[in-house]
């Protein structure tokens, strides 16, 4: 796991830590992945809240396939609309 840390981009920049809000920690309408999905999006942000990690990098710290990651993504753009 050190290894891993050790060759992020982000760790090196933020000490590798992800602060999560306790609205996406404790919200029981998301799934374990969508969660996963926005924590992974937060460790990504830059100081003007802009993040532009691809759907391959998320699928890969997330554990899972970009196809579920992308599932994922656009039910979270559908409950943003509602």
């Amino acid at each position: 796991m050190d290894k891993v840390s050790q060759e992020s981009q982000f760790t090196s920049q933020h000490k590798g830590f992800t602060k999560v809000p306790h609205k996406i920690h404790r919200c029981y309408g998301l799934t374990h992945y969508e969660k996963l999905i926005l924590i992974d999006l937060i460790a990504y942000m830059s100081d003007k809240s802009q993040c532009y990690p691809t759907i391959e990098m998320m699928s890969r710290n997330i554990g899972c396939s970009s196809k579920l990651v992308e599932r994922h993504i656009k039910e979270l753009q559908a409950r943003r609309v509602r």
